[in-house]
């Protein structure tokens, strides 16, 4: 069975017919289609995921695919999947706080590079980052490059870790059953 790709949103502002819904839509079908990609989406989220619970996140699941619309902006929004977790209310924002949040970003494209792929969808988790990190600059007065970078290599030797590395496994196998119902 294909991957189910959510589109209500879409459906919800009358936009399934819009050309370029159309053309993202068969371009993310064409993708998952291929299951070594929807392996490696699966991969790539299970090492967010992992990692966000080990540091207390809650609630931590797997969503996806999906594209939603933006009305205010007039654009599609395509996700292949996404590990995604409860807001942390009670969180103090400190710069070791950020750092971890960083963590999280950088865990999808590490464990990618660790596994030998070139292609690790990491660029969006990147230009969001650069976003947050305009709006909210850390105290120390650290570079975007510099803090990315950093977390990048705090998170390899996390994934390195034997009981890390098996529990992104077993995870993506189950975000893979997820994606691929049936299979």
């Amino acid at each position: 069975m294909d991957a189910q790709i959510d589109c209500s949103s879409v459906a919800r502002f009358g936009k399934t017919q819009d050309r370029r819904f159309l053309h993202i839509h068969a371009e993310m079908q064409k993708s998952l289609a291929d299951r070594s990609c929807g392996r490696e989406v699966c991969l790539h989220e299970a090492a967010h995921a992992e990692l966000m619970e080990q540091d207390g996140i809650l609630n931590v699941r797997f969503v996806g695919p999906n594209i939603l619309y933006n009305p205010y902006i007039d654009q599609f929004i395509a996700s292949s999947a996404q590990a995604i977790g409860d807001d942390q209310p009670n969180a103090v924002v400190t710069d070791d706080y950020v750092f971890m949040i960083v963590c999280h970003m950088v865990a999808g494209g590490v464990v990618l590079r660790l596994n030998g792929k070139a292609e690790t969808g990491d660029d969006g988790d990147f230009q969001d980052f650069k976003k947050r990190y305009a709006a909210y600059p850390p105290k120390s007065g650290e570079s975007a490059d510099a803090i990315w970078k950093r977390a990048q290599e705090v998170v390899a030797a996390r994934l390195s870790e034997q009981q890390t590395k098996q529990g992104v496994n077993e995870r993506a196998e189950k975000y893979f059953h997820l994606l691929y119902p049936g299979e």
